[in-house]
């Protein structure tokens, strides 16, 4: 099952890369993204405690992360990091970078949710570390929209 969701997100990763293709040079409205990202970054970033939450208490008690609510956050998880790639074509160059490094960790992120079954501690490990690596370029893309 791990295999076949990580199969899943690589093959979602390149069929969005060879569809979006390289992002333009600037975006034409940057108000269009905060505007995007204003509404949007809170989900994103209430996923992603959500899901550490649910990540660190499985280490203490496993059966959470083998349980459907655990699966169902995985999959929201990929849905809203999907919408974030979708986002980027819109990203302004202020905040391109931060948003592509905001979106892999997020990957990360809803990777190690879904294969956190019987994984719980190596899970939680990997997703501390992305959550780390998510969080500054995330705060950067807030502070953008909330301009």
């Amino acid at each position: 099952m791990k295999r076949m969701i990580q199969t899943l997100t690589a093959m979602t990763v390149v069929a969005a890369a060879m569809t979006f293709g390289p992002a333009p040079a600037q975006a034409a409205n940057p108000q269009v993204y905060r505007e995007a990202m204003r509404d949007f970054s809170p989900v994103i970033v209430d996923w992603a405690a959500e899901a550490h939450n649910t990540l660190g208490a499985a280490v203490l008690k496993p059966e959470l992360a083998c349980e459907a609510a655990t699966q169902e956050l995985a999959r929201r998880g990929h849905s809203i990091w999907a919408d974030m790639a979708g986002t980027a074509l819109a990203a302004p160059r202020a905040v391109r970078f931060s948003h592509d490094a905001a979106t892999k960790a997020l990957a990360g992120m809803v990777e190690q949710t879904a294969g956190a079954c019987g994984h719980e501690q190596d899970a939680a490990r990997a997703f501390d570390a992305s959550f780390q690596t998510f969080a500054a370029p995330m705060k950067l893309i807030r502070l953008y929209a909330a301009r």
